[in-house]
């Protein structure tokens, strides 16, 4: 089968996208998180409608559950936050082939007051 185009509406981060494709060989490139995966993801879900991102209950981990996770921890250190990071999503995703990569940064932020001098 030949897909000759693929037309993208309110998915992940396309909001309107068309794309034509070639008979033979499309190569899809860009930084990451610019929305590469997405595109393939949006032929696998046309095709078999569930998406790979899923776990076993077709829920996302999705930036909630992250942000949810993260207030649960916020005290750790960095390397212990992306340790349980990952210790979670794995946990989440039991049972399901891990598809794409995954990318973890955690940074720390220390504010510092700085009065003015009033003289």
């Amino acid at each position: 089968m030949w897909i000759k185009k693929i037309k993208i509406n309110n998915f992940r981060n396309y909001k309107n996208q068309e794309i034509d494709l070639g008979k033979n060989v499309n190569i899809f490139y860009g930084d990451n998180a610019q929305g590469k995966t997405n595109i393939i993801e949006s032929i696998f879900v046309c095709s078999l409608g569930k998406s790979f991102r899923t776990n076993k209950d077709k829920e996302l981990y999705g930036e909630n559950r992250l942000a949810d996770f993260l207030n649960e921890h916020q005290d750790d250190d960095a390397r212990t936050t992306c340790e349980l990071v990952k210790e979670n999503v794995d946990e989440f995703y039991k049972g399901v082939a891990q598809f794409d990569d995954i990318t973890e940064m955690s940074l720390i932020y220390k504010q510092y007051m700085i009065e003015e001098q009033k003289g």
